[in-house]
C-alpha cells in the first residue's frame, strides 16, 4: 500500500476518533479548527449520500460556499460519465453495515468547470452522535500524471529495446553478408586461373556497393534520430533536379523517363537534408525496383504546394508491391518484394524522417503494374529549429 494511502488512512482515524467523541468534551471551536485545518478533502454525509458537513480544504478547492454544498449530494462535485457509480453505491453500503473502509477514484468538478482526481476513503464514523458516512480525499491528478507518463516511457522503452535488439541481428548479418561474399570471390580469384579475373571484380564491387549503400542507410538513420530539424527554405524545380543528378549516370538496363511537375506559388521551409533523404530514397526505390520487361520506365514527380502543407507524389511502373505486404513496408528490415537487393531500411527511414518533420506518406501500388507514393509535409515557415 502505498505512503499516501496509509497517511490518508492515518488522518481519517484521527478524524474519526475526533467526531465519535462525546462533544460535551471538546468544545465547538476546537473541533472545528481540528476539521478545518485539515490539509485532507472532508465530507460527511448520511447514508443517502446527502451532504451534512465538508471542512475548508473541500470549499477552497471546489470554489463554493458551504451554503451552497450542505444539503447536496456528491454528484454535484463529479464529472458526469466518469465515475462508477455503482460502486461508490456499493462500497458505501459496505462501509454503512459496519465493513472495513473502502478506497475509490473519483473524477471531480469544480465550480468553474475545471476538473481533478481523487483518492477517496469511505469510513462510518458519528457526528455529534449521529451515524455518518465520512470520506476523506486527496487531489491524485498529478501522481497519476506522472504514473501515466512513466508508464509510457517504459513502454517506450520496452519498444525501444525490442527494436534495438532487432537492428543488431539484422545490421550484423547485412554488414556480414558482403564481406563474407568478398571474402569468397577473393578466395575463387586466387584458385580459379581461367575465369577472367574482371568478372570477379565486378562481383566484388557489387558487393562493395551493397556495403556502402548500407552503411549509408545506417548513417542517414543516426543523423535523423541525433540530430535537431534545420528550418531552410526549399526550392522545389532546383531541389528535384539535385536529387535526380545522383542518377544521371546509371547502366543502360537501368534508364528510365523522368518526369516532374512543379506547382510551387508560396515560400516553402522545411529540413532540406532530410526532405533529399526521403526523395532521394523514394527515386531510388522507384529506379531499383524498376521492370525490366517493360520497353520504357518512368518516375513522375508532382510536387502540388498550399500555403501551409505540401503534396509529393512519386510514381512509377515498376514491378509494384504485393497486397501481402501492405503495413509492413515501413517497419526496419523489411523488404517488400523478393528482388533483395535493398537494405531494408530505406521506407523505414522515411517513415521516421516524416516523424521528425511532422509529416505522412502513404502509397498505392498494384504488381506489375508500379507504385505511387505520396508524401504530404507542413510548411515549417516562421517556426524556428524544431
Amino acid at each position: 500500500m502505498s505512503k499516501e494511502v496509509e497517511s490518508l488512512k492515518a488522518e481519517i482515524d484521527r478524524l474519526k476518533a475526533i467526531i465519535n467523541r462525546d462533544h460535551s468534551a471538546i468544545d465547538d471551536q476546537t473541533f472545528k479548527d481540528l476539521f478545518d485545518n485539515s490539509s485532507d478533502l472532508i465530507y460527511i454525509h448520511d447514508e443517502n449520500g446527502i451532504f451534512i458537513d465538508v471542512n475548508k480544504a473541500v470549499l477552497e478547492k471546489y470554489g463554493y460556499s458551504k451554503e451552497e454544498v450542505i444539503g447536496q449530494t456528491p454528484q454535484m462535485l463529479s464529472v458526469a460519465g466518469m465515475n462508477d457509480l455503482d460502486d461508490v453505491v456499493a462500497k458505501t453500503k459496505i462501509v454503512w453495515t459496519g465493513g472495513p473502509a473502502q478506497s475509490l477514484e473519483w473524477w471531480s468538478r469544480r465550480k468553474d468547470n475545471t476538473m481533478f482526481l481523487k483518492e477517496l476513503i469511505l469510513r462510518k464514523g458519528k457526528y455529534f452522535g449521529r451515524e455518518v458516512i465520512v470520506a476523506t480525499g486527496r487531489d491524485i491528478t498529478e501522481r497519476k500524471r506522472v504514473e501515466n507518463e512513466l508508464r509510457n516511457k517504459n513502454e517506450e522503452l520496452k519498444n525501444l529495446n525490442e527494436a534495438l535488439d532487432a537492428f543488431v541481428y539484422s545490421a550484423s548479418h547485412d554488414l556480414k553478408a558482403p564481406l563474407l561474399s568478398i571474402k569468397g570471390l577473393v578466395g575463387l580469384m586466387k584458385v580459379d586461373k581461367e575465369t577472367n579475373p574482371n568478372y570477379y571484380l565486378e562481383k566484388i564491387n557489387q558487393s562493395i556497393q551493397k556495403l556502402t549503400s548500407f552503411v549509408n542507410d545506417l548513417v542517414e538513420y543516426s543523423r535523423n534520430t541525433r540530430t535537431e530539424v534545420k528550418v531552410e527554405g526549399v526550392d522545389f524545380r532546383e531541389f528535384i533536379d539535385e536529387v535526380f543528378s545522383n542518377f544521371e549516370f546509371l547502366p543502360d538496363d537501368r534508364q528510365v523517363y523522368k518526369d516532374i511537375e512543379i506547382d510551387q506559388v508560396h515560400d516553402f521551409y522545411t529540413d532540406r537534408y532530410r526532405l533529399y533523404v526521403i526523395l532521394n530514397n523514394l527515386v531510388s526505390n522507384a529506379i531499383r525496383y524498376s521492370d525490366k520487361e517493360k520497353g520504357q520506365s518512368f518516375i513522375h514527380v508532382k510536387v502540388h504546394q498550399e500555403k501551409s502543407k505540401v503534396m509529393i507524389s512519386v510514381s512509377d511502373n515498376g514491378i509494384g508491391i504485393a497486397k501481402a505486404h501492405a503495413g509492413k513496408i515501413f517497419q526496419m528490415f523489411y523488404r517488400g518484394t523478393d528482388v533483395k537487393t535493398g537494405s531494408g531500411l530505406g521506407l523505414y527511414i522515411v517513415k521516421e524522417t516524416l516523424n521528425k518533420l511532422q509529416g505522412h506518406i502513404t502509397y498505392t501500388s498494384e504488381p506489375g503494374q508500379g507504385t505511387t507514393f505520396v508524401v504530404e509535409l507542413p510548411n515549417l515557415k516562421g517556426m524556428t529549429n524544431i
